[in-house]
């Protein structure tokens, strides 16, 4: 029981929602009170039969930051959750630690890049534009499938490209199929990411997932600009 607590959120969030006492919080409780090297009431959260507990599990671990990475084998566990709001809780603990994973761990969440759920492919999106692209291309070749395997290598070969026209490149994304789409808004991204973007195209539709990634990516721009005119400056 962490002692500032009074209680041990993790224990608490084994029961139903009706249990919970109103004056506390056992989620935010629990993410805050997580000790990485004492992971076990997270990962007996995470690896519940009960799928409300597993959600729960997954908040904590989405809320974690680098933190989350002693528990990333237990919530790649639920890459098939029937709850969205989990996925994107998953795909949201990946996201501080996306350059630890394995070709093993990151092959696991390679259906969520074209999952049907807008948000989730928004934070798969930026799972994308940081991972270590041997590790995708190695995560790739585990895939059973050889379909899949073909439609990914594809989808590699969009990050691997160098944006010479960022409007026309998402004029182009956008007449995709969705996973080409994931993959062409995460091209942009990483392009962003590695400093080799220095202006963001123009979106006007309402695709959530496209929007969304393309805040991430002009937010990535104007740091990109910022560097380079402290650059220019001598600084």
């Amino acid at each position: 029981m962490p002692p500032k607590l009074g209680y041990d959120p993790f224990e608490l969030l084994k029961c139903e929602v009706r249990l919970w006492p109103e004056d506390v919080d056992p989620l935010g409780d629990a993410a805050s009170a997580f000790d990485a090297r004492f992971p076990e009431p997270l990962l007996s959260l995470l690896r519940s039969n009960d799928l409300v507990v597993v959600s729960s599990g997954l908040y904590v671990f989405g809320e974690l930051g680098s933190k989350a990475v002693v528990a990333l084998d237990a919530a790649l566990l639920s890459v098939d959750h029937p709850n969205r709001m989990a996925r994107a809780s998953l795909v949201e603990g990946i996201l501080s630690n996306d350059r630890s994973l394995s070709p093993h761990q990151l092959n696991k969440l390679i259906p969520l890049i074209d999952d049907e759920d807008d948000l989730v492919r928004k934070k798969m999106i930026a799972v994308l534009g940081a991972v270590r692209l041997e590790t995708l291309r190695q995560a790739i070749e585990l895939l059973d499938c050889p379909d899949e395997q073909v439609r990914h290598a594809a989808g590699l070969h969009e990050l691997e490209q160098r944006i010479e026209c960022p409007q026309a490149f998402l004029d182009a994304a956008l007449r995709a199929e969705r996973l080409t789409l994931t993959y062409k808004l995460a091209s942009l991204q990483r392009a962003a990411r590695f400093d080799q973007l220095m202006e963001a195209p123009i979106y006007e539709g309402e695709d959530f997932a496209v929007s969304g990634s393309l805040r991430n990516t002009r937010r990535l721009v104007r740091r990109n600009m910022r560097r380079a005119a402290k650059r220019d400056q001598g600084m």
